[in-house]
């Protein structure tokens, strides 16, 4: 389905419209979710923002930022905090502590030529950075600083992968006839529900990932989850023009970069409070080179 009244259209991508079996392709991925590794930036991430709310805009003005960055890289510890920020009570660093991750990952990278039909050619993992990625609130954007993921395994770069990066090379060669490569990463992403934390795939809230195109939350599991609504916004980045829970098999592709999109997930919760719960989708970043 493609709503092209929009002056940046959005397509919603049905997997069983492509000829591939959704079942088929949860089953290859849930066999692995125990290689997804966890998303730590985004763990120390929800550290600092948890800190931060504990201080007044005065307050946080006097703390060198240094501190929120030692935090976010790694290099300073949960045990550094008392002496680093003496004004923190000892109830809010015990929440510190028990954060826990909320979001596991597998990233891959791919080169796709245009050679009549589409050549897609998996390449060796870079440090990953959304340098052009824009957020609408204030704050920093930690999405700008080089991140590195654990790469996909062998195994999960499969004949329905191929196929969907297929599909979206094709649906954009055809949008963009002077595109001769477009370059993919691909991001397996796992949301669990961790109780008393906000579980989401966009901690940014409304946003643009600074993509030419993204696939947006291709979605293979819902477990005991609801919520993980997709939302886009038009150039006021406040009204909807597109609101939908994506169930399994569906994903949004959509233009991003330069354009007057912008978007979120939000949270997941669960249904049954005595159970866990999880969403695992696949999202795909694409550059175009002409």
């Amino acid at each position: 389905m493609l709503l092209n009244t929009l002056k940046s259209p959005i397509t919603l991508i049905n997997l069983a419209e492509l000829g591939i079996d959704t079942q088929e392709v949860q089953g290859c991925i849930s066999k692995e979710y125990q290689n997804y590794e966890p998303d730590n930036y985004l763990l120390r991430q929800n550290k600092v923002s948890l800190l931060k709310s504990q201080f007044s805009r005065q307050e946080l003005d006097g703390i060198d930022p240094n501190v929120w960055m030692g935090i976010y890289e790694g290099v300073i510890a949960d045990s550094d905090l008392p002496a680093l920020l003496p004004g923190v009570s000892d109830e809010t660093l015990e929440k510190v502590s028990e954060l826990r991750p909320t979001r596991y990952r597998l990233v891959s990278e791919f080169e796709i030529a245009r050679d009549g039909d589409w050549s897609i050619n998996r390449v060796p993992r870079k440090g990953f950075a959304q340098p052009q990625a824009l957020i609408t609130g204030p704050g920093v954007d930690y999405r700008i600083f080089a991140r590195e993921f654990k790469e996909l395994p062998d195994s999960m770069y499969d004949t329905n992968l191929n196929r969907i990066l297929a599909h979206l090379s094709e649906q954009i060669g055809r949008k963009h006839e002077s595109v001769q490569k477009i370059e993919a990463v691909v991001h397996h992403t796992i949301i669990r529900y961790e109780h008393g934390q906000i579980s989401t795939n966009s901690p940014e809230g409304i946003h643009q990932d600074g993509a030419d195109y993204i696939l947006s939350a291709l979605v293979i599991e819902r477990n005991n989850i609801g919520g993980g609504t997709s939302i886009i916004y038009g150039s006021d980045k406040k009204t909807p023009i597109f609101e939908c829970e994506l169930q399994v098999g569906q994903g949004i592709m959509q233009p991003d970069l330069g354009t007057d999109l912008w978007h979120e997930v939000t949270p997941i919760h669960l249904l049954d409070e005595s159970k866990p719960g999880y969403r695992a989708s696949i999202g795909v970043d694409i550059k175009l080179v002409e």
